[in-house]
C-alpha cells in the first residue's frame, strides 16, 4: 500500500484517470488543487510519493516542493513530475 499525493489541475485532460488508476491498484490518494492544499494534505498525510502536475492550480508545481522543503523538511517522498504538452 503506497502512500500517494496528487497535486496538480484536475482540469487537465488525464488528471483524473491518474487517481483513479493509482486508487483501482489499492493505493492511498489524496488530490489537491492548490499549493496551500497540496501542504496541507502532505503534512497530515505523509506520501510516499507525490505526483506532481507542472501547474497546480495557478502555479508553478515545482514551488510546491520548495515550500514543502521549508515547512515538513522530515517528510522525503519520492516525487513524479508531470508535465502536459
Amino acid at each position: 500500500d503506497v502512500r500517494a499525493s496528487l497535486a496538480e489541475d484536475l482540469l487537465a485532460p488525464g488528471a483524473l484517470s491518474v487517481k483513479d488508476i493509482l486508487a483501482e491498484e489499492g493505493h492511498n490518494v489524496r488530490v489537491a488543487r492548490t499549493v496551500e492544499e497540496a501542504i496541507s494534505k502532505a503534512e497530515d498525510f505523509e506520501p510516499d510519493v507525490i505526483v506532481l502536475d507542472s501547474l497546480v492550480g495557478d502555479e508553478d508545481g515545482l514551488h510546491l516542493l520548495t515550500i514543502l522543503k521549508e515547512e515538513a523538511p522530515g517528510l522525503t517522498p519520492k516525487v513524479i513530475l508531470l508535465k502536459g504538452p
